[in-house]
């Protein structure tokens, strides 16, 4: 979510965190919960009810291609490009993600300017600290998101929502042309340090805008819906074209059968029967 032409940048400092009103500061369970996967649904309700709030957060993205069940069930469960901060490795290993964590406590106990610096070039998205910042973009406003879904090249895009997170965030504002003209005068962005947790991630819609001449496959849109802690189900969209003569919609939208896939503790995804 870039292309600021202004930006301001807030953040809550050491005096905050102390007084206990929020709680900015990474905490060490924070660091080391960090992308690990819950071993059962009371581990992964304590995750979030400790980190995490219930109001949604955004991010969308374009992308060169319509994604399979596997590929959405995936972003759920492994860091991955499309969540991961800038510059973070996206290993399953926590202490892979230490430094990136312990240098946002460090700034923000002894002041924070370099910090702030660092989120002004993330915002700003122009610079090459934009790629080291450690952060990715997420904002509490749908639409938002769906701006940012896809590009005036890419056919397809996503829209990733997860759970508000409470620790490691900056909270930025920015004035964008490209938004303006849409009415947002003004887009609030909730930089995540580190990225985002694949169990924060509540939904994914993969959503393809037009047919595609080149394949032939209709307009088309894939949801992504987190259902336990182990469990994502998957529903899809199709809109056919309508052969009838008589009617005015030019297409027909065929909803198909929900399909269930499962998170194995080993990281595995395999499909589920319908029973199950």
């Amino acid at each position: 979510m870039s292309g600021a032409s202004t930006v301001s940048c807030t953040t809550l400092g050491a005096a905050d965190w102390h007084s206990n009103k929020r709680k900015p500061i990474t905490q060490f369970n924070f660091q080391i919960s960090f992308a690990q996967r819950s071993a059962t649904q009371e581990e992964y309700n304590q995750k979030m009810d400790r980190f995490y709030g219930t109001r949604p957060n955004f991010r969308g993205i374009p992308s060169d291609r319509y994604l399979s069940d596997k590929e959405l069930v995936q972003l759920m469960a492994e860091p991955t490009p499309f969540t991961s901060g800038n510059g973070v490795p996206l290993s399953q290993n926590p202490e892979s993600r230490f430094p990136v964590f312990q240098d946002f406590n460090q700034q923000l106990l002894t002041g924070g300017d370099h910090l702030t610096s660092q989120a002004i070039a993330h915002v700003e998205g122009t610079t090459d600290s934009y790629f080291r910042s450690g952060m990715v973009s997420f904002s509490d406003q749908e639409a938002i998101g769906r701006n940012w879904q896809f590009s005036s090249t890419n056919n397809v895009g996503i829209l990733i929502t997860a759970r508000e997170r409470e620790p490691s965030v900056f909270h930025t504002g920015k004035n964008t042309p490209r938004l303006g003209t849409l009415g947002y005068a003004h887009e609030r962005e909730h930089a995540l340090v580190g990225g985002a947790d694949p169990e924060s991630i509540m939904s994914i819609e993969v959503k393809q805008a037009t047919a595609d001449p080149n394949d032939g496959s209709p307009r088309r849109t894939k949801k992504a819906k987190r259902i336990s802690f182990d469990t994502i189900e998957i529903t899809e969209v199709i809109f056919e074209t309508n052969p009838s003569s008589w009617s005015n919609d030019s297409e027909i939208p065929r909803v198909g059968i929900p399909r269930r896939w499962r998170i194995l503790p080993n990281g595995n995804i395999v499909p589920l029967e319908p029973s199950e």
